[in-house]
């Protein structure tokens, strides 16, 4: 579902994460795609399309997320003009907003909140209500939160109060069934 937000020609930084990495085969059609990313596993997985064009970000190993960080990794990414970031998070609440398990990850992600460009949340339902060790941003910092499945009402509402467009396979089908309809 996040894939279908990428154009050709997008600069997009994909996070590390479980499931940030499944974009990439969702991306083989795009043209001149280039993907900045400090994951180890989005590296291997784009290695795999010659059309796509990875920016290693490089630093430090961080082994647990297989993940590069540090300071070469910011000042990169400062450098970088990015026009999607696709985020992953290992628990998002509405007091705690997105949140990570490591520090070092944390930095990296609040660099890229900072961006001036659109900012997607990628997390699958095992993730709500659920707060890990540091807060990198609040869930309103975020243009898209991508899911598997409609979140509890309080998530829904937040979402519509904060303008924050929520995406799961029901409103992707339900806009694709919506869509005739509003050509007649």
């Amino acid at each position: 579902m996040a894939a279908g937000f990428v154009h050709d020609g997008d600069v997009i930084y994909i996070d590390s994460g479980t499931t940030t990495m499944h974009m990439i085969p969702h991306l083989t059609e795009k043209q001149h795609l280039t993907i900045v990313t400090a994951s180890v596993h989005v590296i291997n997985a784009a290695s795999n399309y010659s059309n796509l064009n990875v920016l290693a970000t490089g630093g430090s190993l961080f082994s647990p997320s297989k993940a590069f960080v540090g300071p070469q990794v910011i000042q990169v990414l400062r450098r970088c003009n990015i026009s999607k970031v696709f985020l992953a998070s290992t628990g998002i609440s509405l007091e705690h907003g997105a949140t990570n398990a490591s520090p070092l990850e944390c930095e990296i992600k609040r660099c890229l909140i900072e961006k001036d460009c659109k900012h997607f949340l990628l997390v699958d339902d095992s993730k709500f209500d659920v707060a890990s060790l540091m807060s990198y941003c609040s869930l309103k910092e975020f243009q898209y939160i991508v899911t598997n499945r409609l979140p509890p009402e309080k998530y829904q509402s937040y979402c519509t109060a904060n303008r924050i467009q929520l995406i799961t396979p029901d409103t992707i089908h339900k806009k694709e069934v919506e869509k005739p309809t509003m050509m007649r």
